[in-house]
This record gives C-alpha cells, structure tokens and sequence, in this order.
C-alpha cells in the first residue's frame, strides 16, 4: 500500500514538472512554427514571381511586335500564377520593357507582388511587417525582330 501511495505522490510531482516546462517552451515552439510558415510563404511567393516572370518572357520573345509581346506575356505571367495558393492573382503587378523590337535585343519581364503574411515577421525592434514585396526579373534575347 505504501509503495502505491508513493509512486502516485512521485507521478503527480513529474506530472506538474512537465506541464511546467512545456508551458515554458510552448510560446517558443509556436514562433518558430509561426516563422517557419511565413518563411514558406515567402519563399513560395518568391518562386512563383520568378517562374511567371520566365514564362511571361518565353512568350513574349516570340511575338513578332513589341505591343504583341507586352500582352502576351502578361498574360501569360498571370494565367502561370491564377492556380498558386496565397497568391492573388489581381495583385500581381506584369511589366515588360524592351529598348528596341530587333532580334537578339533584351527584353526584360518584371513581376511584383506584395505578399500579406498569415504571421508576421518582425521588422526592427518591435514592429511587426505583415507585407514583404517580392520583384523577379527575366531578361531574355528577342527570337523575332
């Protein structure tokens, strides 16, 4: 009887022990899986910016004409991102510039997004950063000119 009566004294005390240290890392462990998700966010946001990007400019250097090309390859930089999720594709912001319509130039597809993270990260001190802006370029030669 006595051995029972101490081995249920010793299981409280670990039982209270181990609800003490898990509510001390607890906070700990929700940041990092806070800033793990923001951090796949982001980096989710970054490759589907640069993808659009390269197929906006795989399109849009073989139009035969700098206005074809310009909306071509916003379409195609838009319709590549419609299907990603957290991305909103009406935010999505598709430049092309090219100096001159001449085969072998650069032409040069930007994407922008400003991404609206779920947990946000801090920025400084104290203040929290819930929009990070993410900006890829592809620059590729001209097939027709």
């Amino acid at each position: 009887m006595k051995l029972i009566q101490h081995l249920w004294k010793k299981s409280r005390k670990e039982t209270a022990q181990v609800m003490a240290e898990f509510a001390l890392i607890l906070p700990i462990i929700a940041i990092i899986l806070a800033m793990m998700f923001s951090g796949g966010q982001l980096l989710m946001a970054n490759l589907a910016m640069q993808q659009a990007a390269y197929e906006g400019a795989r399109v849009g250097v073989t139009m035969p004409d700098a206005t074809q090309a310009d909306t071509k390859a916003k379409e195609a930089a838009t319709k590549f991102v419609e299907n990603m999720p957290f991305v909103d594709v009406t935010q999505v912001q598709v430049t092309t510039y090219a100096p001159s319509w001449a085969k072998k130039q650069p032409l040069e597809v930007t994407t922008k997004y400003d991404v609206k993270l779920i947990f946000p990260i801090p920025n400084g001190v104290l203040t929290p950063k819930t929009n990070h802006t993410v900006e890829r370029k592809i620059k590729m030669a001209i097939e027709n000119g």
